[in-house]
C-alpha cells in the first residue's frame, strides 16, 4: 500500500472517529477538514508500510487508546493521536517475522550466497540451517566469518571468535 492509499484510509478513519467529539466552536468547517487531514497525514507518516487489514487494526487500537485517555468531549488534539498511536515500526530485519519466516528468508539468502546474521552460522539456528541448506554451506559461511574476524581483529581474532561463539569456533580463524 503506497502513502496516498494509506492517507486516504487515514482521512476516512480519523474523520469517522472525530464524529463522536465536539469540534471547537471557533473552527469553521474548512478548519475542521484541515485539522482532520493534518491528523491523518501525521498518522500516515508515522505508520510504516502496512497492508489494509493491519492498518485498520492499528487505527482500531489507536482510537481505543485515545478514547480511553481523552478527558473531554472536545476534539482530541493531533498530539494525542500520535501519543497513543499503536505504532508498528517499518520492518528492519528478521525480528519482525516469525521464527519459521526468518529461517525461510535466511535459507534463501544463503542459497544465493548473500549475508545472513551470525546466528544462522554460529548461533542456535545454525543446526537447523545446516539441515536446510546443507552443512557444507554453513561451513563455507563459518570460514568466511572466521576470515572476517581475522581481517578485523588480526592477532586477537581467535580470542575474539572464541569469546563470542565458544572454543569450537577457533578453528575457523
Amino acid at each position: 500500500m503506497n502513502y496516498d492509499e494509506k492517507l486516504a484510509i487515514s482521512i476516512d478513519r480519523v474523520s469517522s472517529f472525530m464524529r463522536i467529539y465536539t469540534p471547537p466552536k471557533s473552527m469553521t468547517e474548512d478548519d475542521q477538514i484541515k485539522a482532520v487531514i493534518s491528523i491523518a497525514q501525521s498518522v500516515a507518516r508515522k505508520i510504516g508500510p502496512q497492508d489494509a487489514d493491519r492498518l485498520h487494526e492499528i487505527f482500531d487500537k489507536t482510537f481505543e487508546a485515545v478514547a480511553d485517555h481523552h478527558e473531554s468531549y472536545a476534539w482530541p488534539p493531533q498530539a494525542v493521536f500520535i501519543k497513543h498511536l499503536a505504532y508498528q515500526p517499518e520492518p528492519t530485519g528478521f525480528d519482525v517475522y516469525s521464527e519459521d519466516k526468518s529461517m525461510d528468508i535466511a535459507e534463501k539468502r544463503m542459497a544465493r550466497g548473500e549475508p545472513v546474521g551470525d546466528r544462522y552460522v554460529f548461533g542456535a539456528a545454525s543446526g537447523e540451517m545446516g539441515r536446510r541448506v546443507g552443512s557444507h554451506v554453513v561451513e563455507r559461511y563459518r570460514k568466511g566469518l572466521g576470515y572476517e574476524f581475522g581481517k578485523v581483529y588480526k592477532e586477537r581474532a581467535a580470542e575474539m571468535i572464541v569469546a563470542k561463539y565458544g572454543e569450537w569456533a577457533a578453528k575457523y580463524v
